[in-house]
């Protein structure tokens, strides 16, 4: 294991850490300890425990009913009995956890060496672990996103950042596809601030991706209301109204988002789809053309304009789109799209045709 990227370790915090010792009971100086922070790995400074699931549990080590979701490891011990803790993130060795003790709501006990670990204070209440909730986000970590939102709307209470930390709760918990959740935190965000446009947009989305596109529609026509030049929401918005078949609508907002912002190829590239649906060839390959201008590497937009060139009887135009599409993307989650671009070239009947039809 790479170490040169963690902190440095005096030679007893290496025996525990990296040894997977134990400190003497009753000596850590965490044991008896109970101010509001979070406790960090001493080896990589991630956040393990947060202080309000610190409990005294008269065992002579730091007691914690729950870690922060997904930064804990379980693993068997070596000695056939006890469960092994350690820093999901740097595998240090922590402790050990035990269940049925019935000593908290959880049943769960974290016995913690102190010396694995090290104390941070909040700097700023709520918009620390906002913040930090913000940072774990933008890495794609969703569920430690989810558990320092949490953290930061208990100190927000009232105060000014509470809407906001609803709101990203709300989009964390959308990336994890648990929408009604999102929803949830999306109306606690907008009950403290009726003007917060991003989050009648989000809210927007979950109603779609749970198939209510009607009240999707009423979102973005409230965010559009707030914000004009709300890029996001007329794409999505043409996106509930192509679902719903109302495809002239769904072209209508497109043509509203390219007039805010004529970069983004995702917007040529649906519009493209809507004139494909109904039946304007020509118009759809010219919004494809512009997409792949745009984006050169956009596979989608080479695969719908090989579709569209295939219903214009241009075969060869539309293999070659095809193929660049494949070369461009293959990855697991293009690959059916594509293999089904070059079965309806060849007139074959796929899977995908079948069920729909």
């Amino acid at each position: 294991m790479e170490t040169s990227r963690y902190n440095a370790l005096s030679a007893e915090e290496r025996s525990v850490i990296e040894s997977k010792g134990t400190e003497r009971p009753f000596s850590g100086e965490y044991d008896d300890f109970y101010e509001e922070g979070v406790y960090i790995c001493r080896r990589c400074n991630v956040e393990l425990y947060r202080s309000d699931a610190k409990f005294d549990a008269h065992c002579g080590w730091p007691a914690f009913e729950q870690e922060i979701p997904g930064t804990v490891t379980r693993l068997p011990d070596p000695d056939g009995v006890r469960t092994e803790i350690e820093c999901a993130n740097c595998g240090g060795h922590l402790g050990h956890v035990f269940i049925g003790e019935r000593l908290t709501a959880a049943d769960t006990r974290h016995c913690v060496n102190s010396i694995s670990m090290k104390f941070a204070r909040p700097t700023a209440g709520g918009q620390y672990y906002c913040d930090k909730g913000w940072e774990h986000f933008n890495v794609g970590q969703y569920e430690k996103a989810i558990g320092f939102y949490s953290i930061a709307i208990e100190h927000t209470k009232t105060g000014p950042w509470e809407g906001q930390c609803y709101h990203r709760r709300g989009w964390s918990y959308a990336k994890l596809k648990q929408h009604q959740q999102a929803i949830q935190d999306y109306d606690q965000a907008i009950g403290l601030d009726p003007e917060y446009d991003l989050a009648y947009s989000h809210r927007g989305q979950s109603y779609a991706a749970i198939g209510e596109h009607q009240r999707a529609i009423q979102d973005y026509d409230q965010a559009i209301r707030l914000d004009a030049d709300n890029e996001l929401a007329y794409v999505n918005r043409a996106l509930a109204y192509y679902d719903l078949g109302q495809h002239q609508r769904a072209i209508q907002d497109f043509d509203q988002a390219i007039r805010v912002n004529p970069y983004v190829s995702e917007a040529y590239n649906n519009r493209g789809i809507a004139y494909s649906d109904l039946g304007q060839h020509q118009r759809a390959i010219q919004d494809y053309d512009h997409a792949i201008k745009l984006n050169p590497d956009y596979a989608y937009a080479y695969c719908n304009r090989g579709m569209a060139y295939m219903d214009l009887r241009q075969l060869e135009r539309a293999i070659q789109d095809c193929d660049q599409g494949i070369k461009l993307r293959r990855r697991p989650g293009h690959r059916f799209e594509i293999g089904l671009c070059r079965s309806l070239l060849r007139g074959e009947p796929s899977k995908a045709q079948v069920d729909q039809g």
